[in-house]
């Protein structure tokens, strides 16, 4: 861009003259020959539209293309057989060297906001490759394109030189003349390293045919991103493919089909991966032809003959040319004797003749080149009037004085101010007042030193708005080196300014919540531990968890879910001092960072302020939520000396204080790593259990009617012990088997063996008995569980009636739809359900009375709690169940006080210590033989 408008006012230069007007009658095809870097199909799918174009722009001839490999399009235009090329920088220069090839416009393609006259290579390889650097590439297998590819070898061939590296340090380089199989080959392992040009990463990216996170673009360490440039490149950027005439073609013909290309809108053209090319005027190809002479490239390669090689080879040839030169030779010397003795008047007058004739001619070719030069010089100011005028950016020429002489359409449509109100005006009219006066003054001292300047600035329109620019400015040299004229290209970039800070916003802040996100905490941590570790001070990081949030979230939608994170991100930021962050990491999980911490006791009262507001209900719509939250604190730098030591440390603590129940916080501990490690080899041990079938048992616990102690049914309870001997608990060893998924095979066995005891005992004579399974969610949400457990009452001989499943509250909530499904199915087949913990979780009171429910079971927290609140809840569920017409069942039951409080309010079974504690099959067994239990003190039956 910063070059375009000295390329503009020199296209005249570029542009042959206007030749006479065409005969009429049909006139001689046009053929295009074009390079075909991906193949003949896609060079045709991408050109055809041009070509079609101007088929249409020109009836009276027929426009070919011929799209052609790099060796192919070589022999069409020597042989001249073809009237335009379009190619690679590299070709075009071969042909203008070699014959005579002239630009007339170069391609731009628009990406995004960006226009792009520029290309360069990309040097690339896999992400899991140990090519880091350029050095690596020492050894490597490289891929490229061709040897004359500009951006698929050359430009990275400079690269390499540069920093001291050859092609013949690779292990091997090979071409495969197509920029999409050099990235192929790399991502099939058929090469190390590619070399594409600067487009092809995203073209194939956006179709879907690469994942830019699989490769590693490979750069200098001196690298800097071109500004403004938004493709991915590791090279310096060299001017994009031309349009070049051959000499033999009409330069009528030429001119047209510049103007017309000219004029072309860009809906009439193909999309290349998201970009629309257009033409613009010809740019400058030295930086090719430096390139090339750099690299002894095309013309300017050597051609090293051996005159002996020379000798051997043509011996034959080369004796007759010498006895061809000696004969001519003898009879050159006898006749330039006799012609000069015959001749010596004749040839006085012959050159006088000549002499006088030649005058005559050299004279008569001057004029006729004279009128000629002028002829073309008044066409080539009209085509570039044309241009500047149908630009899309703002153009200004000014004197070296900063008068302004000259604008186009263009500017006033950005600036508001027309060519009358600009002319004889300076360009300080447009200054908004946002860039200090040594903003200019460096500036300026840049474009006097190097020529030219480009860069952001803001300036005023017309109407008073201010706006963002990208402003090019380029001096204009006569012949003795003076300044004649400034110029200056530039283009709104408000739209591309907003969506950048849009990018930053969305980078460092969550989306949902508006909190800092997950890089700009880390950020802030990372820079406060600095100053913590320089200044001696203490840092705190807080993890923090929302209690229950999964069951929320699967239960009642995942938009209640959001509403339900954005109310707490709030609540718990109100309670923060301005200084502290607070962040959201990932899902329902949030970090708190506090600074210049004192002691431990501001630590633990601003966690609790964090946690308080959370023990509020939530009103979401028509929905009252209670969401609490835990949290675990880790100190700098007794808990840790780095980010990552902290947060995994303040995670821990978090996980304990969700172990103890929840909705509090806790400090971590170093035991918290043991922890970690029990359970870890808890889940070791499990998976062998599991393996060999060994370890696992069934106690079960006697269910009894609440009025009279009879027994009529069971709830079987797993049991298991570790690989050395000892009984673990099932709170600690149930939640590892679900959370590793071994719950569905072990679940499956617990089904079966307490089928088919209860089937034992009932042929024992106890024909009413019946056992309760406990269901776990896997389990419940498997597409074929009701199958399942066919089969199983199947196998064992137990009819569907004695059995009873126990899920919970959250299950419900989960796929409401699919739940019910399976309820219905289970109510068919005649297997009972309960509702285990009833009255814990957050079930919804209009599903429950849709749902097919058996049975409720009070927990024993509120059993244990008659006195307190626990007695209301109890006397509520009590009177549920009577109105929904199903069976109650007290768990936890210990005391003759208790058992008269549910006798009381209507229970229907009881279960807990006060009759039996759980026991194997054979102590059940003697157990089933009295005709009922009578509750005991100690809690023990012998």
């Amino acid at each position: 861009m910063k070059q375009l408008l000295l390329s503009l006012l020199l296209a005249a230069l570029l542009v042959p003259g206007v030749v006479a007007a065409q005969e009429e009658g049909a006139a001689a095809p046009v053929t295009i020959g074009v390079l075909a870097k991906r193949g003949p199909e896609a060079a045709r799918e991408l050109w055809q539209p041009t070509v079609d174009y101007l088929d249409n722009r020109f009836p009276d001839r027929a426009v070919h293309l011929e799209p052609l490999g790099f060796d192919d399009l070589w022999d069409v235009v020597e042989r001249g057989q073809v009237d335009f090329v379009i190619t690679n920088p590299y070709l075009y220069v071969e042909f203008e060297q070699r014959f005579g090839a002239t630009r007339l416009l170069t391609v731009e393609h628009d990406w995004g906001e960006t226009r792009l006259a520029r290309f360069g290579g990309v040097l690339f390889t896999r992400e899991e490759t140990d090519i880091r650097e350029l050095e690596d590439l020492r050894g490597a297998r490289v891929m490229a394109v061709d040897r004359k590819s500009l951006g698929g070898w050359l430009m990275v061939r400079r690269l390499l030189e540069e920093h001291g590296i050859q092609p013949r340090d690779f292990a091997n380089l090979d071409w495969t003349g197509n920029h999409d199989a050099v990235v192929d080959a790399v991502l099939e392992g058929g090469a190390e390293v590619g070399v594409v040009r600067s487009d092809t990463l995203e073209r194939m990216a956006t179709e879907g045919a690469v994942e830019l996170e699989r490769l590693r673009i490979l750069r200098p360490p001196e690298y800097q991103p071109v500004p403004g440039f938004p493709l991915i490149h590791s090279t310096r950027l060299y001017p994009e493919w031309p349009l070049a005439r051959l000499p033999g073609t009409d330069e009528g013909l030429a001119r047209d089909v510049t103007l017309s290309l000219l004029a072309m809108e860009p809906e009439g053209w193909t999309t290349w991966a998201g970009r629309a090319p257009s033409w613009a005027v010809p740019v400058d190809y030295q930086p090719v032809r430096e390139l090339m002479q750099e690299l002894r490239m095309g013309p300017w390669k050597p051609v090293p003959v051996a005159l002996w090689d020379l000798l051997q080879r043509h011996w034959k040839v080369v004796s007759a040319l010498a006895a061809l030169f000696l004969f001519m030779t003898v009879a050159a010397i006898y006749f330039q004797h006799l012609h000069r003795r015959l001749g010596q008047n004749h040839e006085a007058l012959q050159h006088a003749h000549d002499t006088l004739e030649a005058r005559v001619a050299e004279r008569t070719r001057d004029l006729s080149e004279e009128v000629e030069r002028h002829r073309e010089t008044a066409d080539q100011l009209r085509l570039s009037e044309e241009v500047i005028e149908n630009l899309r950016e703002g153009l200004i020429i000014t004197r070296p004085d900063g008068t302004i002489i000259r604008t186009n359409h263009a500017f006033t449509e950005i600036t508001g101010y027309g060519p009358e109100e600009a002319v004889g005006n300076n360009p300080s009219m447009l200054q908004s007042g946002q860039q200090s006066r040594s903003f200019y003054q460096s500036m300026w001292a840049t474009i006097q030193a190097e020529g030219r300047w480009q860069g952001e600035v803001w300036n005023r329109r017309k109407d008073g708005t201010v706006y963002p620019e990208w402003l090019s400015i380029s001096n204009i040299r006569d012949e003795a080196g003076e300044v004649r004229y400034y110029v200056g290209i530039f283009f709104d970039i408000t739209d591309r300014k907003e969506a950048e800070e849009r990018l930053r916003y969305l980078s460092y802040y969550d989306g949902l919540t508006g909190l800092a996100n997950r890089e700009l905490f880390h950020e802030h941590s990372n820079h406060a531990l600095e100053v913590a570790e320089r200044e001696n001070e203490q840092v705190a990081l807080m993890f923090i968890d929302l209690d229950r949030f999964k069951g929320i979230n699967e239960g009642l939608g995942h938009a209640l879910g959001d509403a339900l994170l954005q109310e707490a991100a709030r609540r718990m930021g109100e309670e923060l001092a301005p200084g502290d962050t607070l962040a959201r990491l990932s899902g329902d999980e949030f970090a708190v960072l506090l600074e210049g911490v004192e002691d431990t006791d501001d630590v633990a009262a601003a966690a609790s302020r964090v946690l308080r507001p959370l023990e509020h209900p939530f009103q979401l719509g028509d929905q009252e939520i209670y969401a609490t939250g835990s949290l675990g604190i880790a100190v700098y730098p007794y808990d840790g000396r780095d980010l990552t030591t902290l947060l995994r440390n303040a995670e821990s603590a978090m996980y304990q204080a969700k172990n103890e129940g929840g909705n509090g916080f806790r400090f971590y501990a170093s035991e918290m790593n043991e922890m970690a490690a029990e359970r870890i080899a808890l889940e070791a041990e499990l998976r062998r259990s599991v393996d060999k079938g060994e370890g696992f048992s069934l106690h079960y616990q006697p269910k009894v009617i609440a009025a009279d102690g009879r027994i009529v049914g069971n709830e079987a309870l797993l049991r298991w012990q570790g690989d050395d001997g000892r009984t673990v608990s099932p709170a600690q060893f149930v939640p590892v088997l679900e959370e590793t998924g071994l719950i569905g095979v072990v679940g499956e066995q617990i089904l079966a063996e307490a089928c088919r005891q209860t089937r034992l005992w009932r042929d024992e004579g106890h024909r009413d008995l019946t056992v309760a399974v406990n269901l776990a969610a896997p389990q419940f949400r498997h597409a074929n569980v009701v199958q399942e457990i066919e089969r199983v009452l199947d196998r064992s001989g137990l009819p569907p009636g004695g059995l009873e499943l126990e899920i919970t509250e959250s299950m419900l909530m989960t796929d409401i739809f699919r739940v019910r499904q399976t309820l219905h199915a289970l109510q068919e087949l005649g297997v009972s359900v309960a509702l285990d913990d009833f009255g814990t979780g957050y079930s919804s009171l209009a599903y429950l009375r849709d749902f097919p429910i058996n049975t409720l079971k009070i927990d024993r927290s509120f059993v244990q709690d008659l006195e307190r609140g626990g007695g209301a809840v109890t006397r509520t569920i009590l009177s549920l169940a009577d109105n929904l017409d199903v069976q109650s069942v007290a768990e936890g039951v210990e005391t003759e006080e208790q058992l008269d409080y549910m006798r009381r309010y209507g229970c229907d079974l009881i279960q807990g210590f006060l009759f039996a504690r759980p026991a194997d099959a054979g102590n059940i067994s003697e157990l089933l033989q009295r005709p009922r239990l009578e509750p005991i003190s100690n809690g023990t039956h012998p």
